[in-house]
């Protein structure tokens, strides 16, 4: 799918266009091979450029060629219950301002929706801007997997299962691949930031520094959040173990309980002569020795911490 949008200084809101303009936004969300073919011949530039955004185990990287410069980010994304990461390409010519991703993202309905205020225009800032806003979807996430993983460990307290265990596993799993494009990312901010991929100006360069900032920070909260997961993973996989010993001593200690009114009701089911068989009240006194065996064992038990 091919769109085009233009915001001019002049312009109130994001416009939606039918052809390319100069200065104008061009979305390639999962395009065709035709469709590649079509803007990488129109733009100039070449279509591994494209076919590279569009990989989704591509990596972080900035390249530059005839004038045109790519620079290829990783952004979080949520495909239901799993958030993981995929690519997110800005390709800027002279003329325009292209990003190419597989899927449709948050990134690009903030832009749309105009979350992310900027004019197609100014392609230096639109790219600061997304920076910015990955940054933030980062640190949104870590946000939502902190309170996911806060209820997870209080259900631990108590389970037997090892479901709450595969769902800290996941958590921990995506922290991995957060890690590892966070740092990557990194590497793209600071060559933006050093202003010779990109031509900045005095306050541009305030942003970069921002984006900088706040990436290492993100990074750091990512690290602590994987020691602390790692730990708790640690813990509850005793605990875990703990709750299973302790129901597995109830339940011997139910068994031997049982036992004696079991034994004592055996001995007087038998076909031999037996002591009280001949009394009126045989019956009411065996289950009162029953009680009274039941009793004493359990305070026994109990006496002994074994219940």
């Amino acid at each position: 799918m091919i769109e085009f949008y233009i915001k001019t200084i002049k312009d109130q809101n994001l416009q939606k266009i039918t052809e390319f303009k100069p200065g104008c936004w061009i979305n390639l969300e999962a395009p065709e091979k035709h469709e590649i073919e079509e803007i990488s011949k129109d733009l100039k530039i070449d279509e591994v450029w494209i076919n590279s955004c569009l990989d989704i185990d591509e990596k972080s990287r900035v390249e530059t060629e005839n004038g045109n410069v790519l620079l290829i980010t990783r952004i979080p994304y949520k495909d239901e219950d799993e958030i993981t990461t995929l690519p997110f390409g800005i390709i800027i010519t002279k003329d325009c301002l292209l990003t190419v991703s597989s899927l449709d993202n948050l990134i690009l309905q903030d832009i749309k929706n105009e979350k992310i205020k900027v004019y197609t225009t100014q392609r230096v800032r639109f790219v600061l801007k997304v920076f910015e806003r990955i940054n933030r979807h980062y640190d949104k996430f870590l946000t939502e997997l902190r309170r996911k993983s806060e209820m997870i460990e209080d259900m631990l307290t108590t389970s037997l299962s090892n479901k709450e265990i595969e769902n800290l596993l996941k958590i921990q799993k995506t922290l991995i691949y957060f890690s590892s494009a966070v740092v990557a990312n990194e590497i793209v901010f600071e060559k933006v930031n050093s202003g010779k991929i990109l031509k900045l100006y005095e306050e541009d360069k305030d942003i970069t520094d921002e984006i900088v900032l706040s990436n290492k920070e993100i990074y750091e909260a990512i690290k602590i959040m994987r020691d602390v997961l790692s730990n708790t993973l640690d813990a509850y996989a005793s605990i875990i173990s703990n709750n299973l010993n302790i129901v597995m001593k109830f339940l011997a200690s139910v068994s031997i309980i049982l036992a004696f009114p079991v034994m004592i009701a055996s001995y007087y089911g038998m076909n031999v002569g037996l002591p009280f068989q001949n009394e009126p009240y045989a019956f009411g006194l065996i289950l009162l020795m029953s009680l009274i065996s039941v009793i004493g064992v359990f305070a026994l038990f109990k006496k002994k911490n074994w219940l």
